[in-house]
C-alpha cells in the first residue's frame, strides 16, 4: 500500500550521497552489493507522501473518514482501545477501534506514551547528529581540520566508505562501529595534522580537535541514551 503512494509525487530513486567541499567532491552510494540486499531508496515530499497515505487510506471501502484532533488515547488495561478527539467545530469524541495507528508528526503530544525507539533508529539519530555538527560551518580551526578530515576519510573509498555508508543508510546498525569509525576519522585527523613535524601549535591544534570531537559525540549519544544505545538487551 505504502509504495504506490511515492509514485506520481516527484519522488526521485535515491543511490547514495554526494558531498562537496573546496572545489572537491565524492560520491557516497550505498553498499548493496556488497551486503547483498535489493533495496531502493526514495526521496520525497512528505506532505505530498502523507496526502497520498490519506486518499489511498479513504478510497477503500471499508474506512469511513472523520478529521479532527487527538487530544489523548483511550487506554484500558495497558491496551490502546481508541482516540479522544475533536473536531472543527470543537466537539469532544470518542473513536474506538480495535487496532488503532498514531501517526501525528514529530511534535506529537502522544509520543511520550508510545516512544519505544528500536536500536536502529539511535545509530542513525546519533551518527547524523555527529555528521551535521562536523561538516556544518566549522567556529575554529580544530573543527574546520576536522571537517577537512573527515572528507578525505570517506575520499579513501573502499570499506572506509562503505562501512560509513551502511551506518547511514540503516543497512548496519552497530553502534560500534559507529565509534570506531568516529576514533577513526579522529586519528587520521590527528596523524595528518601532526605530519610531518608535531610543532606545539599542531599539538595544540590536536587537542583541541579531540575536545571538539567528543564535545560533539558524547552530548548526542547522552540524549539518544547510552543503554538504550549499546546494550538495548538489558533494557
Amino acid at each position: 500500500m505504502a509504495y504506490d503512494c511515492v509514485e506520481d509525487i516527484d519522488s526521485q530513486r535515491v543511490l547514495g550521497y554526494a558531498l562537496f567541499h573546496d572545489g572537491k567532491s565524492i560520491r557516497l552510494p550505498y553498499p548493496l552489493k556488497k551486503i547483498g540486499l535489493d533495496l531502493l531508496g526514495k526521496s520525497f515530499h512528505n506532505g505530498r507522501f502523507i496526502q497520498r497515505l490519506r486518499e489511498k487510506a479513504a478510497s477503500l471501502p471499508s474506512v469511513q473518514l472523520d478529521q479532527g484532533t487527538v487530544t489523548s488515547l483511550l487506554e484500558e488495561n495497558g491496551i490502546v482501545k481508541g482516540v479522544v478527539y475533536k473536531d472543527k467545530t470543537g466537539g469532544e469524541y470518542v473513536a474506538r477501534a480495535h487496532f488503532t495507528i498514531v501517526c501525528d508528526g514529530c511534535f506529537s503530544n502522544l509520543r511520550r506514551a508510545l516512544c519505544h525507539p528500536k536500536p536502529v533508529a539511535s545509530t542513525i539519530n546519533a551518527l547524523a547528529g555527529i555528521i551535521y555538527m562536523v561538516l556544518s560551518a566549522p567556529t575554529d580551526e580544530a573543527k574546520n581540520e576536522l571537517r577537512r578530515a573527515c572528507f578525505d576519510y570517506l575520499s579513501i573509498g573502499g570499506v572506509f566508505m562503505s562501512t560509513s555508508m551502511a551506518l547511514l543508510s540503516g543497512l548496519n546498525s552497530d553502534p560500534w562501529n559507529l565509534v570506531y569509525h568516529f576514533f577513526a576519522v579522529a586519528l587520521y585527523s590527528i596523524g595528518r595534522l601532526l605530519f610531518p613535524f608535531p610543532s606545539p601549535k599542531r599539538l595544540w591544534v590536536g587537542a583541541r580537535l579531540i575536545s571538539g570531537g567528543l564535545s560533539i559525540v558524547v552530548p548526542i549519544i547522552k540524549a539518544e541514551g547510552m543503554m538504550q544505545m549499546f546494550f538495548p538487551a538489558t533494557l
